[in-house]
């Protein structure tokens, strides 16, 4: 609540604690809250209101005011080209605008530039925001702060609804929307946008800013648009061919005709598909892996309307009740049409709506008494521990059921599990194409990045050495519907940017299907991260460890490891012909693997339970999320005794609890 509060009003509050630890005593949340009222009572003085706290400076005549701002021109001029280049990558661009920074977490942004010195206005060094005379103006919200630092206002939650809401009460649908990636045929720069799939237009229309960034110009002509809001008006854009458009996956590409630019393409972010829709709604949950999470710093700046029927063409939908929202599979891939959430018939909220690019309906609300317990319980929400109870759903039983009659314990120690098949009888096409593909694309950009490539080799040569095994010979022309191959890709961790991770992509599509598809993830059994800090917080020793390599440690079955196949070269060696493997662990990319880890988890806690005690067995079923595992205990003495017992019940599960503190 301190860090809420106005500067000055957090100094005088300084004062006041610096007095009672003088004088012994700490100080209490009763005299917090009497300070904070004394301090609104000041601030809404009403014989005061309207009054200014500072005098009046004296007016600057015309002849001054040219002068000034013909002085800060050249000023602003002299300073944006002492850095000519972006202090993040080093490239020929403003920070503001660099690509590989806005795709950080927003808190990564704002420490590299407070680390960096930068101003936090216009991100530019040598002098700080209360001093900079920039005009700045976010892309994303239109207020006076870079984009970079531009953050997602908080969604409400003052309706209780059970579903999934928009962000704005009157907002409550989805709509086509997909990201893609967008180019210059024949040219290597290419952006991330998100398109809207509209077939109620004839015309495509891009955004100024994305021409620009393609460095494309086009030629100026004048085009007349009809829309519910004008007949006939003409405006001014360009016209520009040769644009190319990429599925989000890249495994689709079209060519776009002639398209248009505006200034802006209208549409709401909260109309945008995210993976928490679906996975509220019975009928979508199967898109969850489909869908793209959502991205926030990706901006909405493609509409291709019916004259690209290759794109707005479905190609499969889901559909559940009349009134239901359904899912949509276009060339760029999977949307969600219509209502995601009915408004509640009874609401505390004051709607003012701008008419803008909206739509017109009529809804009957009714206004509740507010009381002092509503208040309590509203003020409670953020504290409460989230319990999903004991019910589980025929899948998560089968989950269950699945890992619990076919776990077993192998003589290295590590546990062995098979993969949670939806369906055991499940036929899947031999996707050996796709995966060839993928490997041809991921070889041509090892010519182009030799760190890249000497990365994914250190980490591959790993791989091979401890998850994997070449698929034996007898089994290489298997054709019993229970062969998948898994392509891959490597990521870099956005903290630790030399640091990367080979991630198997489980939800790549063949013949409109995916592993994903046919494997269940299972119950949420992940303890809630609430509970595990609030528990941290009861002894006055802590001591925190995490599990190495958490997924790579649960084995598969071998009668499932097929489904695993991947392709590598002989020996890491690109001069050396293609080999089939087959991982011999549960992947990090398979929707099934979390679930199955932390079953393992537990599993182990519970075999361990009865050689290493249960202080031991209750640290690593509890005090977990996930692979890290904090802890208080009372003494010294217990947290050494605890250390030991936890890392040897680990051990004997062949799981390597390290990195104590």
């Amino acid at each position: 609540m301190l860090n809420k509060l106005p500067s000055y009003i957090e100094n005088k509050w300084r004062s006041i604690v610096s007095s009672c630890l003088k004088n012994g005593v700490n100080p209490t949340l009763v005299q917090f809250a009497s300070f904070l009222s004394s301090r609104a009572e000041e601030a809404n003085l009403p014989m005061l209101e309207g009054t200014r706290h500072t005098k009046d400076a004296p007016r600057t005549s015309k002849e001054e005011y040219k002068s000034k701002r013909k002085n800060w021109h050249s000023s602003l001029k002299t300073e944006t080209t002492k850095t000519d280049s972006c202090a993040f990558c080093q490239s020929p661009h403003r920070l503001d605008e660099c690509e590989s920074f806005l795709v950080i977490p927003w808190s990564m942004r704002k420490k590299f530039i407070f680390s960096k010195q930068l101003c936090f206005k216009c991100c530019m060094p040598e002098h700080v925001a209360a001093d900079c005379k920039a005009t700045v103006k976010c892309q994303q919200c239109g207020d006076p702060h870079p984009t970079c630092l531009h953050t997602q206002p908080k969604k409400s939650h003052d309706n209780k609804c059970t579903l999934v809401c928009g962000d704005q009460y009157g907002c409550n649908d989805n709509s086509m929307i997909v990201p893609v990636w967008v180019r210059s045929k024949g040219s290597t720069i290419e952006k991330l946008v998100y398109c809207i799939l509209d077939p109620q237009s004839n015309t495509s229309f891009v955004s100024d800013k994305v021409l620009q960034y393609l460095q494309l110009k086009g030629e100026h002509v004048q085009l007349k648009l009809s829309t519910l809001h004008a007949s006939n008006h003409i405006v001014n854009c360009r016209r520009v061919n040769k644009l190319e458009l990429l599925s989000y996956d890249r495994q689709t590409v079209m060519q776009l005709p002639t398209v248009y630019s505006r200034n802006e393409i209208p549409a709401r972010r909260s109309q945008i598909p995210t993976p928490d829709v679906a996975a509220k709604w019975d009928h979508l949950k199967s898109l969850t892996n489909q869908i793209a999470p959502y991205m926030p710093e990706v901006p909405v700046a493609l509409l291709i309307g019916n004259d690209v029927p290759q794109a707005i063409r479905p190609r499969d939908i889901i559909a559940g009740e009349e009134n239901h929202p359904y899912g949509q599979r276009s060339a760029l891939g999977w949307g969600i049409v219509g209502t995601i959430c009915k408004p509640p018939a009874v609401s505390n909220r004051i709607i003012s709506e701008d008419l803008t690019n909206s739509r017109v309906f009529s809804s009957t609300l009714y206004k509740e008494v507010i009381t002092s317990s509503k208040v309590q319980e509203m003020m409670e929400l953020d504290f409460a521990d989230q319990n999903v109870g004991t019910m589980m759903s025929v899948e998560d039983k089968l989950f269950i059921n699945t890992l619990r009659d076919g776990i077993r314990q192998r003589e290295d120690g590590h546990y062995e599990m098979p993969l949670p098949l939806r369906n055991h009888n499940m036929q899947l096409p031999n996707n050996r194409l796709l995966a060839v593909k993928r490997l041809n694309s991921l070889k041509r950009r090892f010519s182009r990045n030799p760190t890249f490539k000497n990365d994914y080799f250190t980490f591959m040569e790993d791989v091979l050495a401890h998850c994997a095994e070449e698929v034996p010979a007898e089994l290489l022309n298997l054709a019993n519907g229970k062969v998948n191959y898994v392509p891959h890709t490597g990521l870099y961790h956005p903290r630790k940017p030399s640091q990367i991770r080979v991630v198997f992509d489980c939800s790549a599509i063949y013949q409109g299907t995916s592993l994903n598809n046919g494997l269940l993830p299972g119950p949420n059994q992940i303890n809630s991260l609430l509970g595990v800090l609030l528990r941290f917080r009861r002894e006055r020793v802590a001591l925190m460890a995490d599990i190495k390599g958490m997924f790579h440690q649960f084995f598969v079955n071998e009668c499932d490891r097929d489904l695993l196949r991947f392709l590598w070269w002989k020996d890491s060696d690109l001069k050396n012909p293609v080999t089939e493997y087959r991982m011999m662990v549960h992947l990090f990319g398979a929707t099934s693997s979390p679930g199955c880890a932390n079953f393992g988890l537990k599993k182990a806690a519970d075999d361990g339970e009865k050689h290493w005690g249960k202080e031991a067995a209750d640290f690593v079923r509890n005090d977990f999320y996930v692979d890290d595992g904090i802890k208080s205990v009372s003494s010294p003495e217990d947290a050494i005794a605890l250390m030991k017992s936890s890392t040897g019940l680990c051990a004997d599960a062949g799981l390597r609890l390290h990195k104590w503190t």
